[in-house]
């Protein structure tokens, strides 16, 4: 195989690699906004969560309370602890995604900059190759004249 033939390929590998980096990029992009949007669901769901709480208390202090209102009161108050927990566990997982998919993006940046110097020795080499054949090619001219 020739160093051209080499260089091509390895220029190919290059614009596979760099597509690769650019898929991880938008992946670790992705993960970071779904953690941004789970923290933001927390605390729109906390703010709701106190609206409610404060309406439900509100209710109860205006009307006589039975033991059946206050049974109704604890359930719903429990209802939205539950799904505040909820909320709050999904946020690790998706810290873990980002994470996940950082270290990927520099995994593959990595390997995008060990092929990037390979490539560059590369061009380095035929180069020096081309202008070497050059030097030789001329130097035959003038020995023919």
């Amino acid at each position: 195989m020739s160093l051209d033939q080499l260089q091509k390929i390895r220029e190919r590998r290059m614009e596979k690699q760099l597509s690769e980096l650019q898929a991880k990029r938008e992946a670790m992009q992705q993960a970071e906004a779904q953690l941004a949007q789970a923290y933001q669901n927390l605390e729109q769901f906390h703010n709701q969560r106190l609206n409610q709480q404060e309406s439900m208390f509100q209710t109860m202090l205006g009307q006589a309370t039975s033991a059946q209102a206050l049974q109704d009161y604890h359930s719903r108050l429990e209802s939205l602890t539950a799904e505040e927990e909820q909320l709050r566990a999904a946020i690790p997982s998706a810290q873990q995604r980002v994470e996940e998919a950082k270290q990927q993006f520099l995994t593959a940046k990595k390997e995008a900059n060990a092929l990037a110097m390979k490539n560059e020795k590369t061009k380095e080499i035929v180069d020096i190759q081309s202008k070497n054949d050059n030097t030789a090619a001329q130097a035959q001219e003038s020995m023919q004249d």
